[in-house]
């Protein structure tokens, strides 16, 4: 089924808990392949973690075991998280390179290590049991996850507290446009308010549908500024390096030209006049 509400969720419990079954069974079943291409399937058990980890921020003022099951997801998201990050770094230094006209077999190669050094048979097995005992155990959490009150008033809190804080987030980050960890903030929040409408897009699909996409863009926007932060931040010392930063530097200098016109459009007004919209297209939904 899709990661959205349904009509036969029939309350916000059984939606949440839909939900959570649907993604770790899936993440559990991928990983439980015996194929040897291990990485896409941990992309995508990390996909289904950070699903889980957007369902329950919707449901955070309603939902009594917020923390916990936030605390267990992140657990198990770190668990599987290294293989993929030393990859995504190799790209981003491959697509720096280039675009700095460099050609350092060493430097490469000191990245490319951290691959090796992740994919052993030993690690990838070892951190595939960590993931998967921590998710089956969220799994039978779920099924009796409990959440307060009905239909929208049981999501509006959670919606309100993401669009407020993308709001704060996107300010933030332009008064500190050299801080990795404000760019980084700011996208955390998108990422949670795209995970959001995605879940809510059935209420008016022609509305919501335009939001979740442009959700989405700007979310890769501010991932693709966080791998740069991520690559500058891991490159050692080197006669290459400085060129490789520059360049760096000069990608995210574009990319937040871009993300923040979007996002302040994206978040633009207080939430609670989007808010009271979406409550009504919740309602005219409901009643179809």
């Amino acid at each position: 089924m899709p990661y959205c509400i349904i009509p036969d969720d029939h309350t916000i419990t059984a939606f949440a808990r839909r939900i959570a079954a649907e993604q770790i069974d899936g993440a559990l079943r991928g990983l439980s392949r015996g194929d040897r291409d291990l990485a896409p399937r941990i992309h995508e058990a990390r996909k289904a973690v950070k699903k889980l980890r957007g369902l329950i921020r919707l449901l955070r003022p309603s939902f009594a075991a917020y923390r916990m099951e936030n605390d267990a997801l992140r657990a198990a998201g770190h668990a599987i998280a290294t293989l993929r990050d030393a990859q995504v770094m190799l790209i981003t230094y491959d697509a720096m390179a280039r675009v700095a006209g460099v050609a350092d077999p060493v430097l490469r190669q000191s990245l490319a290590a951290r691959i090796t050094r992740a994919e052993t048979p030993e690690i990838l097995a070892a951190a595939v049991q960590d993931f998967s005992a921590r998710m089956a155990a969220i799994r039978d959490r779920s099924q009796q996850w409990k959440v307060k009150g009905a239909g929208f008033d049981a999501l509006e809190g959670g919606l309100e507290r993401t669009f407020a804080a993308a709001r704060i987030a996107q300010r933030a980050a332009a008064r500190a446009p050299d801080d990795p960890e404000a760019v980084h903030t700011w996208r955390k929040r998108v990422k949670d308010h795209w995970y959001q409408v995605r879940l809510l897009c059935p209420i008016w699909p022609d509305m919501m549908q335009p939001i979740v996409t442009a959700a989405d863009t700007l979310g890769e926007v501010l991932g693709d500024h966080n791998d740069l932060s991520t690559l500058i931040a891991a490159l050692p010392p080197g006669p290459n390096t400085a060129a490789i930063v520059q360049a760096a530097q000069a990608r995210q200098t574009a990319l937040r030209a871009t993300a923040h016109p979007l996002s302040r459009r994206l978040f633009a007004g207080p939430p609670d006049a989007t808010l009271a919209r979406w409550h009504i297209w919740w309602d005219v939904w409901q009643d179809g």
